[in-house]
């Protein structure tokens, strides 16, 4: 693969030559993880900028090592506030972090320090019910579009991208206020649902604060530029149906990409509860892409998924490559379509394939 560098011919590989933060027209605004000193789920992400078009992207990295496939793995739910995206403390469990002073920021200050001793990560995430909001979140301005109630998230990509959650906020914010441009939120496997995470959280927090920063301070031509789109590939489902309805509510614009027969996308499973978000884009080997394809589409034209290859990132490449052909002549489609019939003759008048230019 090669990266052409944007404004100049040269191309580069994917290893970019030293103090090189461009690739394919895009700059490399900022690399995200989790501090080493409390590394719960290895969660990467990097955001760009594409200069051509001003797009800002941010991507989250598949699953890779093990703590990742140890994040896949933490199935049970967490209850969520569609409000704030803040989880949510029952009675007892709020007892027990007031009694124990649980505070995220001193926790991690503690881990920084070494004198943590066993941390929960539970006890990492901000509460909806504690008594003020997460600092990164004061000041901020919510989304009107009211979402209220309670949403039930697959804890290990809930917690795994809240780990990110700070480092996120601080830079879109700082990037879409200083150019104003479409967001693209993205990711493959773990992290398609990282990225579907991010979107709705970008929805209630984010983009509504960058509006209002911009109206106020360049006018509503600057703020009209903000918008956001979701595009995940081979993303595992993320939580409930509550969580569904509030996601494609403020996340209307969300492509959820498949290669066809990808396994990762059956799970969680349905019967936990889970279910996917958005407008399903099926690519197969042909190149032919099927949206929101139906039950019967599913059962007679898409393959059955449980295939594991075509959950590979590689695979997901070639396929959306192959519905990029060139547009094909009329009269090559119909020499194609006259020789799948079996016509190889002149066309002659009265002939069902007469007149049919």
């Amino acid at each position: 693969l090669e990266a052409r560098i944007a404004g100049n011919s040269t191309c580069w590989g994917l290893t970019a030559p030293p103090g090189s933060s461009w690739a394919m027209g895009c700059r490399v605004v900022q690399l995200i993880s989790e501090p080493s000193y409390a590394d719960m789920h290895d969660s990467r992400a990097i955001i760009f900028r594409h200069e051509g078009s001003g797009d800002l992207i941010i991507a989250f990295r598949g699953t890779k090592t093990g703590k990742q496939v140890m994040t896949d793995l933490m199935t049970q739910k967490v209850e969520v506030s569609l409000d704030t995206f803040l989880t949510v403390s029952s009675s007892k469990e709020r007892a027990r972090r007031i009694v124990e002073g649980v505070i995220p920021e001193e926790i991690e200050e503690k881990m920084r320090e070494g004198t943590a001793g066993k941390v929960k990560i539970l006890d990492l995430l901000h509460r909806d019910n504690d008594d003020d909001l997460p600092e990164f979140l004061k000041g901020r301005s919510k989304a009107a579009k009211a979402l209220t109630g309670f949403g039930k998230l697959h804890f290990g990509f809930f917690s795994s991208y809240s780990r990110l959650r700070k480092q996120v906020h601080k830079a879109i914010y700082d990037e879409l206020v200083t150019k104003p441009g479409r967001l693209l939120v993205c990711g493959h496997s773990l992290g398609g649902a990282q990225a579907t995470a991010c979107a709705y959280d970008m929805a209630r927090w984010i983009i509504p604060s960058v509006k209002k920063t911009l109206l106020c301070n360049k006018g509503k031509a600057a703020a009209d530029k903000v918008s956001m789109c979701c595009y995940t590939y081979g993303s595992p489902r993320l939580g409930g149906l509550k969580f569904q309805a509030a996601f494609d509510k403020a996340v209307p614009n969300t492509q959820r990409i498949i290669n066809d027969g990808d396994v990762v996308t059956m799970t969680p499973p349905k019967w936990l509860g889970f279910v996917h978000v958005g407008t399903e884009d099926v690519f197969d080997y042909t190149g032919s892409l099927m949206a929101n394809p139906s039950l019967i589409e599913k059962k007679f034209a898409n393959k059955s998924r449980t295939n594991a290859s075509a959950h590979r990132g590689g695979n997901y490449t070639k396929a959306i490559k192959r519905a990029y052909r060139p547009v094909m002549p009329i009269e090559e489609l119909l020499d194609m379509i006259r020789g799948a019939y079996g016509y190889n003759g002149e066309c002659k008048e009265g002939d069902h394939w007469a007149g049919s230019q």
